[in-house]
C-alpha cells in the first residue's frame, strides 16, 4: 500500500489532487503539518511519499530534505537554496535574464520615498505593478495608476506586514496581454511532464487566479519555461506565469515552484502531475508527457467564476452560465462530485 501525506491546508486544489491520487489507488493521509510536528509525524505514520501542496509546504519541506529521506519518506523537491531563487520574484528575476528570456521592466526598492526616482530612471509609465518579492496572495500584488497612489500600495503592504526595508518590493512596467501558463515537473533540471494553459477569465480580471482557462501550446513559451527549469537544475512541480501580447511575445511575470490553483485542467487534459509526481518520486519508469501531447480542453472554476462577475463584470454572469451549460466545458463542480463539492465550501465558510 502506498501512503501519501500531504499537509490539510483546506485549499481547494488540495481536494482536487486528493481526488486524483484516490483515483488512482493511493491512500491518502492528511494532517496538520508545521516545522515542530513533521519528524513526529513521519515516525509515527510511515508514509511512502510526502507531497506538498501550499508555497509553506515547500518552503519548509524543502530545508528538511535531508531528514525527510532519512526517514524513509520520498519526496520530490528541490534543495532550499535553489528552491528559493525560484521563489523570490526578484532572485528569479535574474535567472530569468541568464536565460535571455523576455520581461518587464523592473527595480527593487526599499521605501515608498524612492518610487519616484525609481520610475523616471527607469522610464517606466503608468499603470505600474508593485508587488512584494515573496509570497503573500493578491494582497501583495498591486496596480498604480499615479505616483500617490503607488506610494499608498507601498505603505498599505508595510502596514500588512511587508517587510520592506530588507527584502524590498518589486516595481513593474505594466504588460498588455493575455495571462499564460506553463507548467512543469522536473527532476535534476530534466522535464517528465509539462503543460500549458491560457487564461480566459481572472479574478481579478486584470490580473489573478483562474476562473476560466483552456489547454495551450506555444512553442516559444514551453521553450522559455524549459530554459528556467533547467538553468538550475530545478527538482520538482513549477507553474512559470507569461503575459502574451498582441505581437506573440512572451514575457514572465513570475514563477511559482508549488503546485497550482488551476491544477485540474492539465488533469483532465491527460497530464496527471500529482501522480506523476507520486510515481517520479518512488523512482518509477515514466514515460514523459512533452510537447503538444495532452488534450485540448476549456475548464471552469464554477464559484471563482461566479464571485468574479458578481464583483466585477455583472455582465459577464451570461459568459458563466453559457460555459456552465455547454457541455466541452468541464466544471470542476462535477470532477469533485456535486455532494462533496458544496460541503467543502460550506466547511470552509463556517471555518471562517
Amino acid at each position: 500500500m502506498i501512503k501519501v501525506l500531504i499537509n490539510d491546508s483546506g485549499q481547494r486544489h488540495q481536494k482536487i489532487i486528493e481526488k486524483s491520487l484516490e483515483k488512482e489507488g493511493y491512500t491518502i493521509l492528511k494532517e496538520k503539518i508545521s516545522e515542530s510536528n513533521i519528524r513526529q509525524i513521519l515516525q509515527k505514520l510511515r508514509p511512502t511519499v510526502l507531497l506538498p501542496i501550499t508555497i509553506e509546504d515547500f518552503k519548509l519541506f524543502s530545508k528538511i530534505k535531508k531528514d525527510i529521506l532519512k526517514l524513509g519518506t520520498k519526496i520530490l523537491i528541490a534543495d532550499y537554496n535553489t528552491w528559493f531563487q525560484y521563489y523570490d520574484k526578484y532572485l528569479c528575476l535574474n535567472l530569468v535574464s541568464k536565460a535571455n528570456i523576455p520581461y518587464p521592466k523592473s527595480v527593487r526598492i526599499f521605501s515608498s520615498q524612492e518610487i519616484k526616482d525609481a520610475i523616471k530612471k527607469y522610464k517606466l509609465n503608468f499603470p505600474i505593478v508593485i508587488k512584494y518579492p515573496q509570497e503573500g496572495g493578491s494582497r501583495f500584488v498591486k496596480f498604480a495608476y499615479s505616483l500617490s497612489q503607488a506610494i499608498d500600495i507601498i505603505n498599505e503592504f508595510t502596514k500588512n506586514g511587508a517587510n520592506i526595508k530588507s527584502i524590498g518590493v518589486l516595481v513593474q512596467e505594466y504588460i498588455e496581454g493575455q495571462s499564460c501558463g506553463y507548467f512543469a515537473l522536473a527532476i535534476d533540471g530534466n522535464i517528465i511532464a509539462e503543460f500549458g494553459h491560457i487564461r480566459t477569465r481572472e479574478n481579478p480580471p486584470w490580473g489573478g487566479v483562474s476562473c476560466v482557462c483552456e489547454s495551450f501550446y506555444s512553442e516559444k513559451m514551453f521553450n522559455y519555461g524549459r530554459k528556467l527549469i533547467n538553468i538550475k537544475k530545478y527538482t520538482g512541480v513549477c507553474m512559470i506565469e507569461f503575459k502574451k501580447t498582441k505581437d506573440e511575445e512572451f514575457y514572465w511575470i513570475e514563477t511559482n515552484p508549488k503546485f497550482w490553483g488551476s491544477i485540474l485542467l492539465p488533469i483532465v487534459c491527460g497530464v496527471n502531475f500529482p501522480v506523476l509526481y507520486v510515481k517520479l518520486a518512488l523512482g518509477e519508469n515514466i514515460t514523459p508527457k512533452l510537447g503538444n501531447s495532452f488534450k485540448k480542453l476549456k475548464i471552469q472554476y464554477l464559484l471563482c467564476d461566479i464571485k468574479r462577475a458578481i464583483k466585477y463584470r455583472k455582465l459577464d454572469i451570461i459568459k458563466v452560465i453559457i460555459d456552465f451549460i455547454n457541455p466541452k466545458v468541464k466544471k470542476d463542480i462535477f470532477y469533485l462530485g456535486v455532494k462533496d463539492y458544496f460541503l467543502f465550501y460550506i466547511n470552509k465558510i463556517f471555518k471562517s
